[in-house]
């Protein structure tokens, strides 16, 4: 559970609502055929990319953290990336875990931006548990602790579900968010939307109260 005096944060990008309704759809398609399976299901709202998962993040110094995003911000012009393809991440025993979209970066901007984010808030001490940035998009996942033969039959599902191109997306954004626990699943609140290129981002309100 995060202490009072912190809060716990992540860097996303997000998706015009059209896209966002695409991945509903999608969601919706997957879940219909295991209507008695044990995934857990994003709403439609919380559909975002992540670039960098920071965690619990002191209130005395996030503020300092948005004003190097900023500066990360005003480096990078809008780029395109386009989602196509299922993916999973799967149990040790080859079970799917997660189920999500693969996000493909064919102007190599993506993985830039993550970089350079990640030296970013690497200046106040957070690093990636990742050896490596594998975009995607969560459509659903279960438990770490689901036992394994209740994911087995998800195997098949896996190999023949199929997920069309969804077009190409300019991304024009990041944002700052904070997650803020439900008793469901996490709510996501952004702090500050932080355009790319030179321009100011938008503040959206004094979460360090």
């Amino acid at each position: 559970m995060d202490k009072p005096d912190t809060l716990r944060t992540f860097v996303g990008l997000d998706f015009p609502e059209a896209i966002n309704q695409q991945l509903f759809s999608i969601q919706q398609e997957l879940r219909a055929q295991r209507p008695d399976d044990v995934m857990e299901y994003p709403p439609v709202e919380s559909f975002h990319l992540t670039l960098f998962y920071l965690g619990g993040t002191p209130k005395a110094v996030y503020q300092e953290i948005e004003n190097a995003l900023m500066q990360v911000g005003e480096a990078f012009e809008p780029f395109s990336l386009t989602l196509e393809g299922l993916g999973v991440f799967s149990t040790k025993e080859s079970f799917p875990l997660v189920f999500f979209v693969n996000v493909h970066d064919p102007t190599g901007q993506l993985q830039v931006l993550y970089a350079a984010v990640r030296d970013c808030v690497g200046r106040f001490g957070y690093t990636s548990d990742y050896p490596s940035y594998h975009p995607h998009v969560t459509l659903c996942k279960a438990s770490p602790d689901t036992p394994p033969e209740m994911l087995e039959p998800f195997g098949a599902l896996a190999q023949n579900f199929k997920v069309p191109s969804l077009g190409e997306i300019e991304i024009k954004e990041m944002t700052f968010y904070q997650s803020v626990p439900d008793r469901e699943m996490a709510v996501y609140e952004p702090l500050k939307v932080i355009p790319l290129g030179k321009n100011k981002g938008e503040w959206l309100g004094d979460q360090g109260q």
